[in-house]
């Protein structure tokens, strides 16, 4: 029988409640024992498996189940991230609609988050500097980054990650989403039961599993300018999109940067070899002369944008964003 179709049965079907059935499976798990060796036996050996009478009268599971397109937490593609959060809020399965061999890719997560109009264009330019490499983007549904992340990738490249909110059978998908997972691009993940629709008040604990389920966030908006405050962010390597945040705190695990183009550095520890490299990476905050040895009194040694530009290309394809940006420096 699909692991996945038995641990969705156990958890929500079988009558045990979610929180005792997720406790059971951990319990299980570390003694070495699966479910589907678990279950034949439960009812003889009930009290060694640490089931009371009525909890093993339970665990008869239909003869054929519908399969389910999850991952449990014991899948080799089950983001790592995952495993160190609470019992309490560690997904024991991930739903998703789309391709599940895109999790292989290291996870940027674009920070659900107010936005101002204002740097709209700059988070525009890092997805279209970062979409295409050999990394994953992600977005929390309905988050106005997510539907920056969409739209970019509709013009044409990279793949994604969208974080749902809902169950997967629950929710409406739009046009560019569902051409997104057909063309297999896209990934939607839910650790929510199918059918279950959004709730604001979950939505706090859903971006603090698609924080853990990710290897680096990229903040925006309110959340750059005080990245201390993002719950969640621990000691997640993080890109804060902002001028100097003042006399905020920054958390040893964050970058600030007002210069979207210093993305493409901040991934090399994470990718080595993704974009363009540059041996000691950011330096303080932002690029500057100084940081890549030059100085405003020696213009000369200064690259010119087009310079930068024919560097650039090297390393692949440059958004318009980045040349316009480029272009208007000249």
């Amino acid at each position: 029988m699909d692991r996945s179709a038995l641990w969705s049965w156990f958890l929500f079907d079988s009558g045990l409640p979610a929180a005792r059935a997720k406790d059971l499976l951990s319990t299980w798990q570390e003694k070495g024992h699966s479910l589907a060796e678990i279950l034949p036996v439960a009812p003889e050996r009930r009290g060694r498996l640490g089931l009371t009478g009525p909890e093993a009268a339970r665990l008869t599971p239909p003869a054929a189940l519908p399969p389910v397109a999850a991952l449990t937490w014991s899948d080799a593609g089950y983001p790592q991230g995952l495993l160190a959060l609470p019992l309490k809020v560690r997904p024991a399965l991930l739903f998703y609609r789309g391709e599940p061999v895109l999790l292989q890719r290291p996870i940027i997560l674009l920070a659900p988050g107010r936005l101002p109009p204002s740097e709209v264009d700059g988070l525009r330019e890092v997805i279209a500097l970062l979409l295409g490499g050999d990394l994953l983007l992600a977005a929390y549904e309905g988050s106005p980054q997510a539907g920056l992340l969409l739209e970019e990738m509709s013009y044409g490249h990279g793949d994604g990650l969208l974080f749902a909110g809902a169950g997967i059978d629950a929710r409406t998908e739009g046009h560019a989403e569902r051409a997104l997972i057909e063309e297999r691009r896209l990934l939607v993940l839910s650790p929510l039961p199918p059918r279950v629709p959004h709730r604001p008040a979950w939505d706090a604990v859903l971006i603090r599993v698609a924080l853990a389920a990710s290897d680096r966030a990229i903040l925006t908006g309110d959340q750059a300018l005080a990245p201390a405050d993002v719950q969640g962010l621990q000691a997640i390597p993080t890109l804060a999109l902002a001028a100097a945040p003042g006399d905020a705190t920054v958390p040893t695990n964050v970058q600030v940067t007002a210069t979207p183009a210093d993305a493409v550095l901040w991934v090399e520890s994470l990718l080595p070899g993704h974009g363009v490299a540059v041996d000691e990476g950011i330096r303080d905050d932002t690029w500057s002369p100084d940081s890549l040895g030059m100085t405003e009194d020696d213009p000369g040694a200064i690259p010119s944008p087009d310079e930068i530009l024919d560097t650039l290309q090297r390393g692949g394809a440059i958004p318009e964003a980045l040349k316009r940006r480029l272009a208007e420096q000249d």
